[in-house]
């Protein structure tokens, strides 16, 4: 009887110890996630914010001005487009896509891959714009 009674005080005591560990353990993964993603978020925006105005800066130089930058492109990196003097960044979340744009102070042409990584990008002024590329 006494063994019987040790074994369900002991399978009592684990039962407690689940129950406060598996929510915990949800939560912390749940809150991890959410951090990945703003810190993907903040990572897209400053490199945006910093590609932008270096292609500002060339642009003010003009012809024949070009410089090499590096990107950080993160992860769940959607898609990188340029439309005009528009460049769009579209970046995975858990609610959906979200649309980082910057406007540039005159055309911008060009490609950039949408897998992470740093990227040594050139920004070369052109007679019609600014052209963006990995050099």
């Amino acid at each position: 009887m006494k063994k019987a009674q040790a074994a369900l005080e002991y399978l009592v005591i684990i039962c407690l110890g689940l129950t406060i560990l598996i929510p915990l353990a949800i939560y912390l993964h749940i809150s991890a996630s959410n951090y990945s993603q703003d810190v993907n978020l903040l990572l897209a925006s400053q490199s945006l914010e910093k590609l932008g105005q270096v292609i500002d800066w060339v642009n003010l130089q003009g012809e024949p001005a070009k410089i090499k930058v590096k990107i950080l492109i993160p992860n769940q990196i959607e898609n990188i487009s340029f439309l005009g003097r528009v460049m769009i960044w579209k970046v995975r979340t858990s609610a959906g896509v979200s649309t980082l744009y910057y406007v540039a102070t005159t055309n911008v042409t060009g490609n950039l891959p949408d897998l992470p990584g740093i990227y040594e990008v050139v920004v070369e002024a052109e007679e019609r714009g600014v052209s963006v590329y990995v050099g």
